[in-house]
């Protein structure tokens, strides 16, 4: 500890943390940092797949098949409003979407979105027998990112200008990904699809639980799945709205869809 110490710089209240966080991550490849790493372990990266094999071998178990992985550490949060996160990822879920034409003339069509964590789901239960992935880019387990439908990426960790990006630069690690959502201001999302098309999906009303993600799965289901009838539908080139209900939640939203 004394070494590193030694090599680390010290934080200054006169300075804002962020930027001197930010200009700690050249020191990454410092020969020097490296050097303390290799005296801290042998295997570096590996700590959770040698644990988790000791604990099994003396439970005299078999391992679980996927990779092990770690857990996100849950940070505080002042805030209790749908914007607020507890973790530093998005919890996978998976999602089954009812598509419906609307019964009003106010929006194109109306969607009920339920949610399922799907870490507590063991296998693929009648409830999601239908259901689509939802995962975090970055979700530390990547059996979740490698396997998902709908890509999600927070506020904070995209580029400034997350359209100019090809879908190559953010899909590249999924193998079935149909939807990348970047979150943008007021819990919407910029939607990335396959073919390049962008569009914008923004709450026009939004209830108290309407988050990004949810936004990404009403319109992933509205857009590149099959529609109640069991038809695909051919994507739209003008701007749309839908109605959509969480579950059996009272109050509905109302979402704008701009294809750009």
């Amino acid at each position: 500890m004394a070494r590193l110490g030694r090599i680390l710089p010290r934080l200054s209240a006169d300075r804002p943390l962020l930027r001197q966080i930010a200009a700690l991550d050249g020191q990454r490849d410092d020969p020097e940092l490296r050097a303390v790493g290799e005296t801290v372990t042998s295997e570096p990266g590996r700590s959770a797949e040698l644990l988790r094999r000791l604990f099994y071998t003396w439970l005299r178990l078999d391992e679980p098949g996927h990779p092990a992985s770690v857990s996100a550490i849950p940070v505080p949060s002042q805030s209790s409003g749908p914007g607020a996160r507890r973790v530093p990822h998005e919890a996978p879920m998976f999602v089954t979407v009812a598509v419906a034409d609307s019964g009003t003339g106010a929006a194109d069509g109306e969607v009920i979105v339920r949610r399922y964590p799907a870490a507590r789901q063991n296998g693929h239960g009648p409830h999601i027998a239908s259901a689509h992935l939802a995962a975090d880019r970055d979700d530390p387990d990547r059996r979740w990112p490698r396997t998902a439908d709908v890509l999600l990426v927070p506020r904070g960790r995209t580029a400034a200008r997350p359209e100019d990006d090809p879908w190559c630069a953010w899909a590249a690690e999924s193998s079935g990904c149909g939807l990348f959502a970047a979150e943008t201001e007021e819990g919407g999302c910029l939607a990335l699809l396959p073919d390049g098309a962008r569009v914008r999906v923004s709450w026009r009303e939004r209830p108290a639980w309407a988050t990004f993600a949810l936004a990404a799965s009403a319109f992933y289901a509205w857009t590149v799945r099959e529609g109640a009838a069991g038809t695909a539908r051919a994507r739209p080139t003008r701007s749309e709205r839908m109605v959509v209900r969480a579950g059996d939640l009272p109050d509905p939203g109302l979402l704008d869809l701009d294809y750009v």
